[in-house]
């Protein structure tokens, strides 16, 4: 004789299989770095079998502190829950460690919510939803180029097609050259013209570059180890640059190109002492050492200003 089942503890045995199946496939993906710190729940959703976004609005009425919703754009992200936001690396690190009190946290959650219910739990439909018009909502646009119109209506006056002698202003006053001096003249004005420019756009690219660092840093940051071996030694993590150009492209929705985060990442690993850069046949690897983000940000600053 098959005992029946009650319908709340079905209820009951899905929800916390799919918070448990969540809770790890989060924290796996915090400690492998394979993927940025961004967690989209579409990517999520093909790697546990039969998880949907109601299932998440359910375990996030049922537990609050279980997780940040947010929307950038069209994309509902996913991040562990932390009240003070400066802890939220801290929250992270630790969501590997905590997932067993989590789920029994969740579990008194849930049978609480069932012990207060005004209604009897006989399916999912009978747990409301966490309301979606809480969730922040991030609208990121690509820049736009307006170019100012003039609607003065033109006229082809006489004087447009008159001819009128052009004088060269580098050659303003030197008449009396001979035609080779005032030639070379005009060569030499062209040669600190074109140094002028090539110096100017030098200039800008140094200046992108170091807008970039803080940016690269922080994506370094978040893939570097957090804990220590069994003997007290700091673990290290290695990374290919290509990885670290996925994981930058991956966490912005503004153009950045390949060529600029890769400078980065060398200037980085030259400033920074626990970022080594190394070459392993034709790739490059950077080895990230335990990292203190506050000091090596008053250093990257420090020599910002200095420049």
């Amino acid at each position: 004789m098959a005992i029946a089942v009650k319908p709340v503890a079905k209820v009951r045995k899905d929800l916390l299989e799919f918070f448990k199946k969540l809770d790890t496939m989060i924290a796996v993906h915090y400690q492998t770095n394979y993927l940025s710190y961004l967690i989209k729940f579409e990517d999520i959703k093909k790697k546990i079998l039969g998880l949907k976004l109601i299932h998440i609005l359910k375990i996030k009425h049922i537990y609050p502190e279980s997780y940040t919703l947010s929307r950038v754009n069209e994309n509902l992200m996913i991040d562990v829950y932390s009240e003070d936001k400066t802890k939220l690396v801290e929250a992270r690190t630790n969501l590997f460690k905590n997932l067993k009190e989590r789920l029994e946290d969740f579990e008194k959650k849930f049978d609480k919510f069932v012990e207060e219910s005004n209604v009897p739990i006989t399916s999912l439909e009978d747990i409301p939803n966490y309301k979606m018009s809480t969730i922040a909502v991030t609208k990121i646009k690509p820049h736009k180029v307006i170019k100012s119109v003039n609607n003065k209506k033109l006229a082809n006056h006489k004087s447009k097609f008159e001819f009128k002698e052009v004088k060269d202003p580098v050659l303003k006053g030197s008449t009396k050259l001979s035609l080779l001096e005032r030639i070379r003249l005009k060569e030499k004005a062209n040669s600190e013209g074109a140094q002028d420019k090539q110096q100017l756009e030098k200039q800008k690219r140094e200046a992108l570059l170091s807008s970039k660092m803080e940016f690269i840093y922080n994506i370094v940051y978040e893939q570097s180890p957090k804990f220590q071996d069994d003997h007290g030694a700091d673990y290290q993590v290695s990374l290919p640059m290509n990885r670290i150009v996925l994981l930058a492209k991956d966490s912005t929705e503004y153009d950045i190109s390949k060529e600029d985060i890769i400078e980065v990442v060398r200037r980085l690993s030259s400033k920074i002492a626990l970022l080594d850069l190394i070459q392993v046949g034709e790739m490059e690897i950077l080895k990230i050492g335990k990292l203190n983000r506050e000091q090596d940000l008053l250093k990257l600053k420090g020599e910002k200003t200095r420049s």
